[in-house]
């Protein structure tokens, strides 16, 4: 049996995540961006404006965790889709507005 490809990115990104329904917006079409297939979604509202969600992916998932009060959130996504999925999602991030700017987690 072959061992499935897998493909996983873990960011930081930086920026405005005062807007918690924007920002959830733009995590999600960055998510559709890389062309993985959407089963579902959830997403918690924390006091003080955080949130985090997640995002079911038939290939696997996508998830962020924010604090806005630090400009700062946790971004991932692991996927057995197509090699550059990381790529799209990190550029679809940058792209949508999501981030000022992203950086790996370390």
């Amino acid at each position: 049996m072959m061992d499935p490809a897998v493909h996983h990115a873990l960011l930081v990104a930086r920026g405005d995540f005062t807007d918690p329904d924007a920002s959830w917006l733009a995590f999600l079409q960055a998510v559709r961006d890389t062309g993985l297939t959407v089963l579902q979604t959830g997403f918690h509202l924390f006091p003080g404006g955080g949130f985090t969600g997640m995002v079911l992916l038939a290939e696997s998932h996508a998830a962020v965790h924010t604090w806005p009060e630090q400009g700062l959130a946790w971004v991932e996504l692991l996927s057995c889709g197509e090699a550059d999925g990381p790529a799209r999602f990190a550029r679809g991030l940058l792209e949508h507005h999501f981030a000022r700017s992203l950086e790996p987690a370390k």
